[in-house]
């Protein structure tokens, strides 16, 4: 439901990544122009999707992209992204990932733990 509030929990692990995160943005290039998000629909500067394989930092990959309420693309589409945060594992399936534009090119800004 939009606009729904529920708490996040988290443990050490994953506040420890969010910080590594944070900072390896704060240590980046000033010059670059900053992260812009438009609201909604499937060509905005955010775009959620999945990887079936795990993702290497430093490494691109071909995401298949979902719809904003997390549903497949039909016919599907899929872009490249990179990764410049930390590893993304993927044991079985796939994992939800989300990726912004920046510049001329797609970040990976979160991934499913």
């Amino acid at each position: 439901m939009p606009g729904r509030r529920e708490r996040i929990t988290f443990d050490r692990r994953t506040a420890k990544r969010i910080a590594t995160v944070v900072r390896d943005a704060e240590r980046g290039d000033r010059d670059l122009a900053p992260v812009t998000f438009r609201t909604g629909g499937e060509d905005s500067e955010i775009r959620l999707g999945t990887i079936a394989a795990s993702w290497a930092k430093g490494a691109t990959a071909t995401v298949t992209q979902l719809r904003p309420d997390g549903s497949a693309l039909t016919p599907t589409r899929t872009f490249t992204a990179t990764n410049w945060f930390a590893a993304v594992t993927v044991s079985s399936g796939t994992k939800k990932v989300a990726c912004a534009s920046v510049g001329n090119q797609w970040i990976l800004v979160a991934a499913e733990c």
